[in-house]
């Protein structure tokens, strides 16, 4: 949707190319990459043909489920508020909710279902394989993430502890996987939350100093999750 109508809009005031970047999940973002790449050779392309065929493409029998699960990410891009007054990553961040996620996953599954019955070659069938499997892992860590930052705004800190020190375990298993080599720039992964560690030290120290067992720490946080203050 924006990738369509912003091209548009450059090439009438003189677009002469463009530079993209991408966040640290490299497989997730092939199609933002993809979709100006063809463009740029035919501005009047039609783009939802260039989408399908990327699709088609890359997951053949898998191609519908996989479409519907791209389509529900840009869903969720476009139809966040835009403009000063609104704090977009906010925003964003509050769409990837646990339903969202369980609705992508079983998307994903539906692919996975369509590849295991469909009558195509054994190379192919394990090329769409480890596609999916990186796709899977993309949705992983954004679910992952996204539950960090949300934790993070709401203050809600030990939670935030829990959740880095879990992407750290999944970048380890990433960094061991040589399949998952492209699937994530796992070294910009692995400095962000290294920075962000650093960063909720002290609030750990002050958490865990004065509140010494784990159960009174649980015990507290189910009180601050009630709007409990004082006890």
């Amino acid at each position: 949707g924006n990738i369509r109508r912003d091209i548009g809009y450059m090439d009438r005031y003189g677009l002469m190319g463009i530079q993209a970047e991408s966040h640290e999940q490299w497989w997730t973002q092939t199609l933002n990459i993809y979709v100006p790449v063809k463009l740029g050779w035919d501005r009047n392309a039609d783009v939802d043909a260039i989408v399908s065929g990327f699709y088609r493409n890359m997951f053949g029998p898998a191609a519908a489920s996989v479409a519907r699960f791209g389509a529900m990410f840009e869903h969720l891009v476009t139809s966040v508020p835009k403009d000063a007054a609104r704090d977009f990553e906010q925003a964003f961040l509050l769409g990837f909710t646990p339903a969202f996620h369980a609705q992508a996953r079983g998307l994903l599954d539906e692919a996975n279902r369509a590849l295991a019955t469909a009558s195509i070659a054994p190379g192919e069938r394990q090329k769409i394989t480890e596609r999916l499997r990186r796709y899977r892992y993309g949705l992983l860590l954004t679910e992952m993430q996204a539950r960090e930052v949300q934790d993070r705004r709401a203050g809600r800190m030990e939670r935030v502890f829990a959740d880095l020190d879990s992407l750290r375990t999944l970048f380890s298993a990433m960094e061991a996987d040589s399949g998952l080599s492209d699937a994530v720039d796992v070294r910009l992964a692995v400095l962000q939350n290294r920075t962000w560690l650093e960063r909720t030290r002290q609030f750990r120290d002050i958490w865990e100093d004065p509140v010494r067992t784990p159960e009174r720490r649980v015990e507290l946080s189910l009180m601050l999750d009630a709007g409990e203050t004082r006890r």
